[in-house]
C-alpha cells in the first residue's frame, strides 16, 4: 500500500474545534485551535488504524494543518 494523505473535516464548535475523518474510522478529536486538533489526530491515527483497519502506520504533518500523511509500515 502506498502512502496517502487524509483530510480532517474540521468544524467550529464555538469554544473549540472538532474534527473527524471518514478515512480513519473512529477519529473524533478536538482542540482550541487547528494545531491542537492536528496534534491530537497525529497521536490518535496510528492507534485507530491498528485497531480498526489492522494496519500499522506512521503519520506525519503536511503544510496544510487539516491534512495528515499516512505511511503504511
Amino acid at each position: 500500500m502506498q502512502p496517502f494523505t487524509v483530510k480532517l473535516d474540521v468544524r467550529d464548535r464555538g469554544d473549540y474545534l472538532s474534527a473527524i475523518c471518514a478515512a480513519v474510522p473512529g477519529l473524533h478529536v478536538y482542540g482550541q485551535d487547528l494545531e491542537a486538533v492536528r496534534q491530537s489526530a497525529l497521536r490518535a491515527i496510528p492507534r485507530l488504524m491498528a485497531s480498526n483497519r489492522h494496519l500499522k502506520v506512521s503519520v506525519s504533518p503536511t503544510d496544510d494543518l487539516t491534512e495528515i500523511r499516512i505511511k503504511p509500515l
